[in-house]
């Protein structure tokens, strides 16, 4: 059938995407969720990490002698969260399960996040003199990447699902769901 059908227990109609949908439009379609997600991404890393460093815990990171730099190279800080952001984003939406909603976003952003820039924040810790304040700071920055991933796996999750509605709305226009 060309338009949706009607199971008899329900009336309501079920848009199930085809699964001869062409590659083209598959691709498309995973290229529009590892764009939503970067975006969120960046908006979530941008707004919350300028907030937190400087704005909420600046003294703090200053006593630890963690943000030494009188002035951020701002294109350099850009461009490694545009990187952290790319990656995280891959690997977001190769292991998000659209059916786990949006729990299953906020574990996926906790792990592909926090647990990497964990591993940064160690390395970060040992190369620098941070004034007897490494246990400080490792939680600061956990704490920082924690909410980070809460608040990127949630958007993201909610993107998914808004660009799969958007997908089964392209093909009910299709008519390629039966």
């Amino acid at each position: 059938m060309t338009a949706a059908t009607l199971n008899r227990a329900d009336p309501k109609p079920h848009l199930e995407i085809s699964p001869n949908r062409s590659r083209k439009e598959r691709r498309t379609s995973k290229h529009r969720n590892l764009g939503v997600t970067w975006l969120a991404f960046t908006l979530t890393a941008g707004t919350l990490g300028l907030a937190w460093h400087e704005l909420l815990f600046k003294s703090e990171y200053e006593s630890f002698n963690f943000i030494t730099a009188e002035k951020v190279i701002a294109p350099l800080a850009l461009l490694s969260m545009l990187t952290l952001g790319f990656i995280s984003s891959y690997l977001y939406t190769r292991l998000f399960d659209p059916a786990k909603g949006l729990s299953g976003g906020i574990r996926i952003g906790l792990v592909v996040l926090v647990l990497p820039r964990l591993a940064v924040t160690l390395a970060q810790a040992s190369e620098q003199d941070v004034n007897g304040h490494v246990a400080d700071l490792i939680i600061y920055e956990t704490a920082l990447y924690i909410l980070m991933g809460l608040t990127w796996g949630a958007l993201a999750a909610l993107a998914h699902r808004s660009t799969s509605h958007s997908n089964q709305a392209d093909a009910a226009t299709k008519g390629t769901i039966r």
